[in-house]
């Protein structure tokens, strides 16, 4: 009975470890960019500044600015984050990336050539991504929640001018 017992408890724990998510350790080749548009620098600055003086600011607080383009509009979205992990899943293709004022930035989207310059330095980011596939019969749910309590902007760039829409924050 004992044995039995042993046997059933061992094959439980062996059938709930292999539904859980494995992480995998990647890593991404970035370019380093430089500024190419100086018109953005205050846009920049104006982020950093704000930031600084949020209660959830931290060393390792950095920025993703997402570029898109309909016609002759960009739309920059920039966002602050601290979870580099999320950001190297979520924003894909990355660009590059740059230091700004002593804060990282990651860039995406080709379309970020029109305010951005390739450099030909490079720096290797590591992070985590997690194998989120689902096998029939699987029973545990995972559910990633992503931290949306940052600062996040939009700002469009009409007739070489940048226009800020609006912004969400958490910040006091």
């Amino acid at each position: 009975m004992k044995s039995s017992v042993v046997y059933i408890l061992s094959i439980l724990c062996f059938c709930s470890c292999s539904v859980s998510s494995q992480p995998i350790v990647k890593s991404n080749k970035l370019a380093m960019l430089s500024i190419a548009d100086t018109n953005l620098t205050p846009i920049l600055d104006s982020a950093v500044c704000f930031e600084k003086k949020c209660k959830y600011y931290n060393d390792s607080l950095f920025f993703t600015i997402d570029v898109r383009q309909k016609k002759d509009v960009y739309e920059l979205q920039i966002g602050s984050s601290n979870d580099m992990n999320n950001a190297m899943n979520y924003f894909e293709p990355i660009l590059g990336y740059l230091y700004y004022k002593n804060h990282l930035f990651l860039i995406s989207n080709p379309t970020s050539k029109k305010f951005f310059s390739m450099t030909e330095n490079t720096k290797e980011f590591k992070y985590i991504k997690y194998d989120e596939s689902y096998h029939p019969g699987d029973k545990l749910i995972l559910y990633h929640i992503i931290d949306d309590s940052h600062t996040y902007w939009i700002y469009y760039y009409i007739n070489n001018k940048f226009i800020f829409y609006g912004k969400s924050s958490s910040c006091d």
